[in-house]
């Protein structure tokens, strides 16, 4: 049976105007995706504000989010990077590493490689992908912590191993390189094909060479 997204809006509605912070969070779902109600970005920052104004974290990130990109509302960098923290603060992973996105990129908070490692690092704990692999690239170029090869390769194996395309393409190269893993050819022939698999232009040509080579 197909959801019925109008009678779910019904008593999202019900409940958020009468102030349950996850209700309110829903009906910004059901507007920022157009399921029940018509589409629109505007009445969904509304109702993100709401529910994040009552603490509610995934709301508080949405909010942020919306505030980023200027989605129903005038664009606004500090005050997301506001939003997405508070969210972060309550554990939220998403938060976490978008909230270390932004100090790596100075969007929205002064540029600190620190605090963008303290946060992506909170992310990675939790076995967020993303995060994985920014953390050994952080590692990798020693920004925000020592510059580490072995450490950075374990962080990015990490994210290679949940499928993240652009983590197996620098897996691979690593590999190729032995830079923080001893060299090898046939790892890097692996994580070189899977990116290649998904897609990855680049990998597919270093794959190509490297297959030229092996074959001399």
């Amino acid at each position: 049976m197909a959801p019925d997204y109008r009678e779910a809006v019904r008593w999202f509605r019900m409940a958020a105007e009468q102030g349950l912070a996850e209700a309110q969070y829903g009906m910004g779902m059901m507007c920022h995706n157009g399921r029940g109600v018509a589409h629109d970005f505007r009445d969904a920052v509304e109702w993100f504000r709401r529910a994040a104004r009552q603490g509610y974290p995934e709301a508080q990130y949405k909010l942020g989010h919306m505030l980023r990109t200027g989605r129903g509302v005038a664009q606004d960098c500090r005050e997301a990077a506001t939003w997405i923290r508070r969210a972060a603060e309550q554990g939220l992973v998403e938060s976490q590493y978008d909230l270390g996105r932004l100090y790596h990129n100075g969007e929205g908070v002064a540029q600190d490689y620190r605090e963008a490692a303290k946060w992506i690092g909170l992310a990675a704990g939790q076995g967020f992908a993303n995060a994985h692999f920014a953390l050994g690239m952080m590692y990798k170029n020693g920004e925000g912590v020592a510059q580490d090869n072995a450490e950075g390769a374990k962080w990015i194996r990490m994210a290679a191993e949940q499928g993240l395309v652009g983590a197996q393409l620098v897996l691979g190269t690593i590999y190729l390189l032995g830079e923080g893993l001893a060299q090898d050819a046939q790892e890097a022939r692996k994580w070189l094909a899977l990116a290649a698999e998904q897609g990855h232009e680049d990998a597919g040509r270093l794959l190509g060479r490297l297959l030229e080579h092996l074959a001399e």
